[in-house]
């Protein structure tokens, strides 16, 4: 609630209209995705093949899908994503 509101929303401004997928060919590190998915939406179906689309140019990627789960990965399955937090960070 302290947040300036425009610098607030300068930063969401910015977010949503920076498409970076063009740079990702140029990460040499390794990458995890973590997404969501669960039974209504995203269904895990139809959301694997489109974030393995958009990251298709990472060189080095793990995948980790956790569900059920909505937007918020880290708060509806706070253990499972520990662990691919964990296992990202051991490897």
């Amino acid at each position: 609630m302290a947040a300036d509101p425009r610098v607030t929303a300068q930063a969401l401004y910015e977010n949503l209209t920076t498409d970076v997928r063009p740079e990702l060919s140029a990460i040499r590190a390794k990458v995890s995705v973590v997404y969501a998915w669960n039974d209504t939406y995203p269904r895990k179906e139809r959301v694997e093949p489109f974030i393995h689309q958009q990251y298709a140019a990472v060189q080095q990627i793990t995948y980790v899908g956790i569900g059920p789960s909505a937007h918020f990965v880290m708060l509806d399955q706070a253990a499972k994503f520990q662990e691919a937090v964990e296992h990202f960070l051991d490897n």
